[in-house]
């Protein structure tokens, strides 16, 4: 997206349950979203991961086995 991005505090905990960043606790949502990928890609041996984006926002990669 290009939004306002995950700050570089914020990228080791926005997997987290209930997890929400400062800037986003005014918006509508439980913070469970991201933790609901983080335990998908557990469960299938998989890594989700969060990268900036160039002009802003943030980029999620979620990379699956091949097998």
């Amino acid at each position: 997206d290009h939004g306002a991005g995950v700050s570089d505090a914020d990228k080791p905990l926005i997997f987290t349950r209930f997890f929400r960043a400062e800037s986003t606790r005014s918006m509508p949502g439980s913070g469970l979203g991201l933790s609901i990928v983080k335990q998908f890609a557990d469960d299938h041996a998989a890594e989700i991961s969060v990268l900036d984006t160039a002009g802003g926002g943030a980029t999620f990669v979620l990379r699956l086995a091949a097998d």
